[in-house]
């Protein structure tokens, strides 16, 4: 029978497995006053019982909008689907006195829900109502962060369903720029190799699959992977500042030999100015698309790099500077390449602010790709 989104919330809200859930607190109320006591602020309230609820659920990798044993077997075993854990986040943050929801979502596999149905829903996050609008939050993720969700998550819209059984349609995708910073000093040597030092700077999702691929592993195994991502590259040593905290930017550095980065033709040296920055090649090859491109958060990517050259050697010739954009500002490359005395110095800046690109805009967006990898 026909239905409306506002019916199925309110029903999926007053059912035993959802906002019933949300109800219950004394399991976890000494646990709550206990971390409550080091907060001042309503942020700082947040972070704590988000950072209790990581802590002290482990998702078990079920999905849906719905508890299976329980919110207070979820807390005291240590373990929870999806719904467990974020509705147990939803409590303790309205228990702390701070304005927090549940927020319906169909993952992206589950498909974009267009007409009213409860299968239309399969998962769970929570949201915080503040002064300048909604933050997001699910617990799922050891490694998540403010407004950080895992992609699955990010599907559109999703439904806010507030304690009164009112909902509303609510945006989820990300507006902050997601930003890669790298700085790369390098001394072209003799031999035609190169040795220098590399430093990044990550933020937000940059950040959060940085810590996904690589918080809890030794030195040597991040070093062993990066290496085997970039024949030739050898790395001496790498040092991480923030990668076990959360909620701070990650940056790292690491010195390193780079073999293979020049050849020698007739006298003449000719090298890469990005050395093992390069990325892979144009993924967009085909003459058409039939579903979007997504790139899930806006984002920003810049390069610094610059080249030592060795006594004596004078350049003959740089890459060409240029800039280009799609879609007035939709998404944005500019490249700069100079040389100051003994020097080169390229500059690379790449921003993708239009998230979705959508099929009808994908031959022009190709074309902008490609003239990217180009100068790559």
């Amino acid at each position: 029978y026909s239905t409306t989104w506002d019916k199925i919330t309110k029903n999926i809200n007053k059912s035993e497995s959802f906002g019933e859930q949300i109800e219950k607190s004394s399991y976890y109320e000494e646990d709550l006053a206990k971390v409550l006591k080091e907060t001042n602020s309503d942020d700082e309230k947040i972070l704590a019982i988000f950072d209790l609820v990581k802590s002290k659920v482990k998702w078990n990798d079920f999905i849906g909008y719905k508890t299976n044993d329980g919110v207070k077997k979820a807390y005291k075993e240590g373990v929870g689907n999806v719904a467990e854990i974020n509705l147990i986040l939803v409590s303790m943050l309205k228990k702390a006195g701070i304005k927090a929801n549940p927020v319906l979502i169909s993952t992206r596999d589950n498909g974009v829900p267009l007409f009213p149905t409860r299968s239309g829903f399969n998962y769970v996050v929570c949201a915080v109502e503040k002064e300048h609008g909604l933050i997001y939050l699910d617990a799922t993720q050891k490694n998540a962060n403010i407004n950080i969700l895992p992609t699955r998550a990010i599907n559109w819209l999703g439904r806010i369903v507030r304690e009164d059984n009112t909902s509303d349609w609510v945006q989820l995708s990300p507006k902050k720029t997601s930003k890669e910073i790298i700085s790369l000093n390098l001394d072209l040597n003799e031999d035609l190799t190169e040795t220098g030092k590399l430093r990044k700077r990550l933020t937000d999702y940059y950040a959060f699959n940085y810590r996904d691929d690589n918080r809890g592993k030794a030195k040597e195994s991040i070093i062993q992977d990066i290496e085997n991502d970039n024949s030739g590259l050898i790395i001496n040593e790498i040092n991480h500042k923030d990668l076990d905290n959360t909620y701070k930017p990650i940056t790292y550095d690491y010195d390193f030999t780079y073999e293979g980065a020049a050849e020698e033709i007739a006298g003449m040296i000719y090298l890469s100015p990005l050395a093992f920055l390069i990325s892979e090649e144009n993924p967009f090859v085909q003459e058409q698309r039939n579903y979007p491109i997504d790139f899930v958060a806006p984002l920003s990517s810049k390069y610094i790099v610059n080249i030592n050259l060795p006594e004596g050697y004078v350049v003959d010739a740089l890459p060409e500077s240029a800039s280009v954009k799609f879609n007035a500002n939709a998404a944005s490359f500019t490249y700069i390449a100079k040389q100051v005395g003994n020097k080169i110095q390229i500059m690379v800046d790449t921003e993708i602010n239009q998230t979705l690109i959508t099929p009808d805009q994908y031959l022009d967006f190709k074309k902008f790709y490609q003239f990217l990898k180009d100068k790559e």
